[in-house]
């Protein structure tokens, strides 16, 4: 995997990505609607500090996003639809934590997953990730969803 800066190319081709059911609750609006809307993925500057792509041979496979909270890095992250459920979710975290594990400024990763979405909650969990207290519903998008909160711990020496 190689990872580089998220272009505005890589973001319009990742708010055309189609997920299947149950998946599709992860479906971005069209591009002028992200953008019209003020999403950070169109934000050119939010977008350089916040976002990065992951590559395999040159192509677009997923991005994850860090967001800084102190010590706490906010992950997110996606994959492109047809790679998900193949194992390649565990390899780009491992990737990507051991990219963070050289910013000695952060002690600990969190994010949160659907609840529903335990091929995620696994795949996390296989990468060190533990639920950090129970689950909780928030409004996305007008709409009541369940998610729980998950954490990984640097140890540093």
């Amino acid at each position: 995997m190689e990872f580089s800066p998220l272009t505005e190319a890589d973001a319009r081709a990742i708010a055309a990505w189609v997920y299947p059911p149950p998946y599709d609750v992860y479906n971005l609006p069209d591009w002028d609607t992200v953008q019209a809307q003020g999403w950070a993925l169109a934000d050119p500057e939010r977008r350089s500090q916040q976002f990065t792509a992951i590559r395999s041979g040159g192509a677009l496979i997923g991005y994850y996003r860090i967001q800084r909270q102190g010590e706490t890095g906010l992950l997110g992250l996606g994959l492109r639809p047809d790679l998900c459920g193949q194992g390649h979710g565990t390899a780009a975290v491992g990737e990507i934590l051991t990219r963070l594990r050289g910013d000695t400024a952060l002690c600990e990763i969190a994010l949160e997953v659907r609840r529903f979405n335990q091929r995620a909650i696994r795949c996390y969990a296989r990468c060190g990730f533990r639920p950090a207290g129970a689950p909780y519903t928030r409004d996305v998008l007008g709409v009541p969803t369940e998610f729980v909160r998950m954490t990984y711990r640097f140890h540093r020496a």
